[in-house]
């Protein structure tokens, strides 16, 4: 296997943001990787903020992500509509090998059953859409819980109840479409807050919801490992290709 070049691109907003800076995930990323494969992390955050290159600076434009939506309706529109702001940002998304996608904390706040369901179906037709987008691998990192004075237990429950089923495959989340499930390693295991940030992730205002640098460090490291883990796995892919259609008879 040769050493190969696999561009990853992370689309987040603020949460994503304290992962490359806190977390360094970058760093981190460039050190286990193994030898024979090089990743350039690329990230776009909110679109007046655009797209950065491998070296975390600014490569001064944007895709646009369309109304600057990255929740599973925003995605779903960029990967499955035929709109042009859609069909632009889906043409620049799909220029790199791994496209990795982080919503804000519309899932951590599902106020019934019924919108839980929306969400799911939103989930399951962004997923299928994904899946036909092969060789194309995509990283879905669920959405962060919510401190306890921006929820309630009812609604941390379902918010947990989605990130247990997208991380068990929900929706068809194989073969090119991995989870990576944040909300479970930030959210409280039991007790009256369970569901929601855990209280050594919490910054100090308790209205704010955004973890702390603590909670960016701790899931930094598991985070660059799924993602050193997707780019060894499109290198052979690329490799099983290449030798496939050499060993493919040309015409006399």
């Amino acid at each position: 296997m040769t050493e190969s070049v696999v561009r990853i691109v992370l689309v987040h907003q603020t949460v994503g943001r304290q992962l490359l800076v806190d977390g360094d995930i970058r760093g981190r990323l460039r050190a286990i990787l193994p030898e024979e494969v090089r990743a350039e992390l690329w990230s776009h955050d909110f679109n007046r903020r655009g797209l950065t290159g491998p070296d975390g600076a600014s490569v001064g434009r944007r895709l646009p992500v369309p109304d600057d939506d990255t929740d599973p309706g925003g995605l779903l529109r960029i990967f499955t509509s035929d709109d042009d702001a859609a069909r632009r940002a889906r043409r620049q998304l799909l220029e790199f090998d791994v496209i990795a996608v982080k919503s804000s904390f519309v899932n951590s706040a599902i106020r019934s059953n019924a919108q839980l369901d929306e969400i799911v179906g939103r989930y399951r037709s962004l997923i299928a859409a994904w899946r036909e987008l092969s060789p194309t691998r995509f990283l879905l990192i669920t959405t962060p819980p919510l401190v306890p004075s921006r929820t309630d237990l009812a609604q941390a429950r379902r918010a947990a109840r989605l990130s247990r089923w997208l991380a068990a495959g929900g929706g068809g989340a194989v073969g090119n479409v991995s989870v990576f499930d944040l909300f479970s390693r930030l959210a409280a295991v039991r007790g009256p807050h369970a569901g929601m940030l855990s209280p050594g992730y919490r910054r100090l205002i308790p209205i704010d919801a955004h973890p702390n640098a603590r909670a960016a460090r701790d899931v930094a490291g598991p985070l660059a490992r799924v993602l050193a883990s997707i780019a060894a796995d499109r290198v052979r892919d690329a490799d099983r290709i290449a030798r496939d259609v050499i060993r493919v008879p040309t015409a006399r």
